[in-house]
């Protein structure tokens, strides 16, 4: 049995200045929380810390565009929330969060 919490990590990254600390956050997500780690990102976030550099980190591509039918992955924003395990988002800001909290509770969720 693994001692990760899960197999398929994905973690969404947003164009916080927090971000820019990302390749810590998935240093410890590959060795201690999952045995495989995707991320996706805002257009934002990829502005502040290079999706390529963040390959590196996890030996696997990074999504920016979440409409990119050029791998295998035909629709990102689909496929990689079933593959998914766990999802997490890293570091959203205060208004990032409220928005959230704002949508959910306008959905009457």
């Amino acid at each position: 049995m693994s001692s990760s919490l899960c197999d398929n990590l994905l973690v969404g990254v947003s164009g916080g200045i927090q971000c820019v600390n990302l390749h810590n956050y998935l240093f410890h997500f590959r060795t201690v929380l999952a045995r495989q780690v995707k991320v996706i990102m805002t257009p934002s976030a990829a502005k502040m810390v290079s999706p390529a550099v963040l390959e590196l980190y996890l030996d696997d591509r990074v999504f920016v565009d979440f409409w990119d039918r050029s791998t295998e992955v035909k629709t990102p924003h689909i496929q990689l929330t079933r593959w998914a395990d766990l999802f997490v988002v890293v570091r959203a800001s205060g208004k990032q969060a409220w928005r959230h909290q704002h949508r959910k509770r306008s959905c009457g969720t």
